[in-house]
């Protein structure tokens, strides 16, 4: 069986005017070594996954001229599950 984990870079702030405020992606790629190491993880496959922020039901990017303005970036590994 496979499964998959997401590694999300912790939220620092929350600002009306900035936005969220992260922890850096370096952040999340070193929070899935530890955990791949610490509990002996069978990888299978690692992804950077960026999403767009959308606006009130996230189906909207916002944007400035044609440039999308807010992204989410993050890490999913894929694994094999032990049985």
């Amino acid at each position: 069986m496979i499964d998959q984990k997401d590694f999300i870079p912790r939220a620092l702030t929350v600002h009306w005017l900035k936005g969220i405020q992260t922890d850096s992606f370096d952040s999340a790629i070193e929070a899935a070594n530890e955990w791949i190491v610490r509990e002996s993880i069978d990888v299978l496959n690692v992804e950077t996954i960026v999403l767009p922020i959308g606006m009130d039901n996230d189906t909207e990017v916002p944007t400035v001229g044609s440039l999308a303005v807010a992204n989410r970036q993050f890490i999913r590994v894929w694994y094999r599950k032990h049985q």
